[in-house]
């Protein structure tokens, strides 16, 4: 079987959730009584993804303890801990060795609904340097402005890590496809960088970035606010 690698960005530090969880990596924030992160797999197995690579940082062993505990059945558990915080592009190329040619890329804190094995094959058909996932809120449903605009060619030509202003018409939905060799080209060497400020705009000036557009809304546990909206959705 053709191995579907999910890289997911496992360390961060959930400090706006703090008052109701402690000091839990924010992946493993209790979701009607599971992990957020267990979730996430869950959904990323069974949507075609055959291995997971979680970059750890954050109280790492909390993560590894839960599932040396728990395995979750049919998908390859991998790691790799940063050694101190580097971003999250630093977190990645501390991963360079265990990546696959293409892998797709998830923050840790969100929750997407895709066909993630036919992204894969999307971007590899495009010859894709990399592809966003975005996802249009006409409804007004979320509560962030977007930070995205792409053109008719579907190429990303505008990004924000923080929307402030003047709204663009598309969120970023916490998901990239990446070529490992574009990665590595684009990449500093050394010190903590930061992939949504130090890469993307290199990947736009140079007409790089392509998307994708998601039907469907998604989902963050980033603050109490869209925790508990995302609690609802679940029990829903």
């Amino acid at each position: 079987m053709k191995r579907r690698q999910a890289v997911i960005l496992a360390g961060g530090l959930g400090t706006r959730l703090r008052a109701s969880t402690g000091d839990l990596p924010k992946p493993m924030v209790p979701v009607r009584g599971q992990p957020f992160l267990r979730r996430q797999l869950e959904l990323l197995r069974d949507r075609g993804m055959t291995q997971a690579l979680l970059l750890t940082g954050h109280r790492a062993e909390v993560i590894h303890d839960h599932f040396e505990r728990q395995p979750i059945e049919r998908i390859e558990l991998a790691y790799s801990r940063e050694p101190m915080p580097l971003g999250t592009g630093g977190a990645l190329r501390e991963a360079a060795a265990q990546l696959e040619p293409r892998f797709v890329l998830v923050n840790g804190d969100t929750y997407l609904d895709a066909r993630y094995a036919e992204l894969l094959e999307q971007a590899d058909l495009d010859g894709a340097t990399a592809m966003m996932v975005v996802y249009q809120d006409a409804e007004g449903s979320l509560d962030q402005p977007g930070n995205v605009d792409i053109d008719a060619d579907g190429v990303v030509v505008a990004y924000q890590k923080s929307a402030s202003g003047r709204g663009l018409p598309y969120l970023d939905a916490g998901v990239t496809v990446w070529s490992r060799e574009a990665f590595d080209r684009l990449a500093p060497r050394t010190g903590a960088f930061s992939i949504e400020h130090d890469v993307f705009p290199a990947l736009i000036a140079r007409r790089e970035l392509r998307s994708a557009i998601s039907p469907v809304r998604f989902y963050d546990i980033g603050t109490p606010e869209r925790l508990a909206i995302f609690e609802r959705e679940i029990s829903g």
